[in-house]
């Protein structure tokens, strides 16, 4: 087993990440962790402007950046997404499935099968058919390749009237450990994150709520919610040659919320 120097495990040149969801918030801040450590990244998302965004500030830093307007809903665009890694870098070594989100609040009573079918396409079969779609790249390159699931706690604890939301994130998490099973003889390590609250523009509405924003205070022993780049620095880790013996597995990052 080579050793390396701490930068020589957290260096990713020469590796090209496909980052979803980087137009704002955890997605963008793992797509910006992950081109500082030297990877080249494709940002894939509908918000155009946010992924400028991201895209300008990758490139202000001396990154290397493409972006592409993906719904990952739709199958042809996943295909472009792994296509355009290929034609603008050459192949995909790191897929971070980050685009996702949760339906309102509603009594499961009054959630429609049509919101938890939308909800279970966008933060799980998204994760599944782009997985499919990178790691049959991966193995065709013949180099191996990492997976990163950004999953919630809301899948191991879950949380009042977000039946949709808490089954997706659960069914991530299953996901991450069934692929992780089959993909490692190809040399691929799949891994999951399950952040707690997150400081994000999703979520900057209900912890603006004073009521919430205490409850989430007093219910996290370090007093506070999480900032999109502790969920970053998470992701680099896994992306890196530091977690090179972990696949299966579930980073919590939640600042003790699950433990409480």
């Amino acid at each position: 087993m080579p050793q390396f120097t701490i930068p020589q495990l957290f260096d990713l040149s020469g590796k090209v990440a496909i980052v979803t969801g980087a137009a704002q918030g955890i997605g963008q801040a793992i797509a910006l962790r992950l081109a500082e450590a030297g990877a080249a990244v494709v940002i894939a998302g509908h918000n155009a402007s946010g992924l400028g965004g991201t895209a300008g500030q990758i490139a202000s830093a001396g990154g290397r950046c493409v972006t592409i307007g993906a719904d990952v809903c739709i199958d042809t665009d996943l295909d472009a997404i792994v296509a355009e890694a290929v034609s603008a870098f050459g192949g995909v070594d790191i897929l971070v499935n980050a685009v996702g989100g949760m339906h309102p609040f509603t009594p499961a009573l009054e959630l429609s099968e049509e919101v938890f079918d939308a909800t279970m396409a966008r933060n799980l079969r998204s994760n599944f058919a782009l997985s499919k779609r990178a790691a049959k790249q991966m193995v065709a390159a013949g180099k191996g390749g990492r997976i990163i699931n950004i999953a919630s706690i809301a899948g191991l604890r879950p949380d009042p009237m977000l039946a949709g939301y808490n089954a997706s994130k659960a069914a991530v998490i299953s996901l991450t450990q069934s692929l992780s099973n089959e993909f490692a003889p190809l040399g691929i390590l799949v891994n999951a994150i399950a952040p707690g609250p997150i400081n994000t523009p999703n979520i900057a509405p209900i912890l603006a709520a004073p009521d919430i924003a205490q409850l989430i205070a007093s219910r996290t022993p370090v007093g506070h919610p999480g900032e999109p780049e502790d969920v970053a620095n998470a992701a680099l880790f896994l992306a890196s040659r530091a977690s090179s013996h972990m696949t299966g597995a579930v980073m919590v990052v939640d600042g003790g919320m699950t433990r409480t």
